[in-house]
Formats: C-alpha cells, sequence, structure tokens
C-alpha cells in the first residue's frame, strides 16, 4: 500500500475527510537495535546513524491503553530509497512497541504523519472509531498511536512539533 492509497482509505471515512498530514516515517520493531543497525548497514551502505534512547519517564508521560508507562526505547533512522525508517527497540515495561514485539516479532509497526493540530486529528479518528492507544512527549513534539489497524490494516502515528 503506498501513501496515495493510505490517505484514500482514510479519506473515505467522513470524519476523517481532509486529513492533512504530512508523512515523516514508517518505523520497524526489533529485538537489539545495535544488531538491526549492523544489518541495516549491511545492504544500504551508510554511516552509522546515532542510536539514542526516547525521553526518559519523567518528560515522556507515555500512557498505554490508558495507563502510565515509565517505558522509553531505543531509536535510530536511516534512509531507504528516499523514505525515512525508524528502528525501535522497547524496554521491559508495557507499550504498543512491546506488546507489537511479543506477539509479531520484528517486522513493520506503524506509519507516521506530522500534522499541525494534534488534538483534533485525535478527535476526528476517535469519531470514526479509530481510538489513541498510546500517547506521550518527545523532544520538540507529541505523539499519539492510533488504532487503525482493522480499518487499514496497520497503526497510525500522529506527532505534532512544538
Amino acid at each position: 500500500m503506498n501513501r496515495e492509497n493510505i490517505r484514500d482509505v482514510l479519506t473515505e471515512n467522513a470524519a476523517l475527510h481532509g486529513f492533512e498530514g504530512e508523512f515523516s516515517h514508517i518505523c520497524v520493531i526489533v529485538r537489539d537495535i545495535r544488531d538491526a543497525v549492523k544489518r541495516y548497514r549491511g545492504f544500504l551502505d551508510e554511516p552509522e546513524p546515532r542510536v539514542k534512547q526516547t525521553c526518559p519517564p519523567e518528560i515522556g508521560k507515555v500512557r498505554y491503553n490508558g495507563k502510565a508507562t515509565d517505558t522509553v526505547a531505543w531509536q535510530t533512522f536511516f534512509t531507504l530509497g528516499g523514505v525515512r525508517v525508524e528502528l525501535i527497540e522497547p524496554d521491559e515495561h508495557p507499550s504498543t512497541w512491546k506488546d507489537f514485539l511479543e506477539k509479531n516479532g520484528e517486522g513493520f509497526h506503524h506509519i507516521s504523519y506530522v500534522v499541525k493540530d494534534l488534538d483534533g486529528e485525535v478527535r476526528r479518528f476517535a469519531q470514526a472509531g479509530m481510538p489513541v492507544i498510546q500517547h506521550g512527549n518527545y523532544n520538540g513534539g507529541r505523539y499519539v498511536y492510533i488504532d487503525t489497524a482493522p480499518q487499514v490494516g496497520m497503526m497510525l502515528e500522529l506527532m505534532q512539533n512544538d
């Protein structure tokens, strides 16, 4: 499914008509980020990317399925054929990342868009029956993961930069 098809599926629902997100990246959940970086570098021939930890719990203020969680994750980005690919290694705390890894193993987790009005988009998706399952902060903004899997077969992340 390409970006245009995803936009078409999302805007078929009247509550989502006019979705204006700007594509940011796709995400792959991995068990060991250092090992994954070696594997990706093996076929991308790119310099080693910076691996960083997400915000600590007191800044991230992550909530998963309505409950506060101290989850943090290791993350990095590669560019593959002009597309930014995020790799995330979850920690042991409850999160969408950890649950995905336990249920599915390594693999594609979500597609991400940057939006101008995160709260407004969250309301629109909720009206369309697509709830937020995780949300939190990052250095420079906020994010939500919306359970769009029943409608479009994948998770959607929306981000708003400060």
